[in-house]
């Protein structure tokens, strides 16, 4: 029984001694703050109308769709963006892993990018959304672009 107790007692204290570890270090294992997502379909970034003519040569009033396949928010906006596109709105896809369309999303909307997927840029205006949102919204926003 003695030795059961001591076997009991030396794991009591490597356990003490690890959470005291653990939270003395909590800063550097855990971040502090999370990064801040803008809410569903809000408007995350607004800026002044830039020309990116000299790097995008689509049509200014042609909404830049930021997506990644792998991404189920993106997957499930994509038959929304086919169906306004059906209804003749402009929207260029950029896929994030295209090192093509990645490369001129970047060197053109670099101010605008959030980081997240799927965002949407309006050229014309120099705003973006990002997040999912729906058929309504998104079409509010590319209303917003071409006028």
């Amino acid at each position: 029984m003695e030795k059961e107790d001591m076997i009991k007692s030396a794991l009591s204290l490597l356990v003490i001694i690890i959470l005291a570890v653990i939270i003395v270090n909590a800063d550097k294992l855990i971040p502090s703050k999370e990064p801040e997502l803008p809410a569903q379909g809000q408007e995350a970034i607004s800026s002044n109308p830039v020309d990116y003519g000299e790097c995008f040569d689509k049509d200014p009033s042609t909404v830049v769709f930021v997506h990644s396949n792998g991404c189920p928010h993106c997957r499930s906006i994509m038959p929304v963006v086919q169906e306004l596109e059906k209804e003749n709105y402009k929207f260029y896809w950029a896929e994030s892993s295209d090192s093509e369309a990645g490369k001129m999303i970047t060197s053109c909307f670099s101010g605008l990018l959030s980081g997240y997927v799927p965002q949407f840029i309006c050229p014309r205006t120099g705003k973006e959304q990002t997040g999912a949102m729906s058929k309504e919204q998104l079409k509010r926003f590319a209303d917003d672009c071409i006028q």
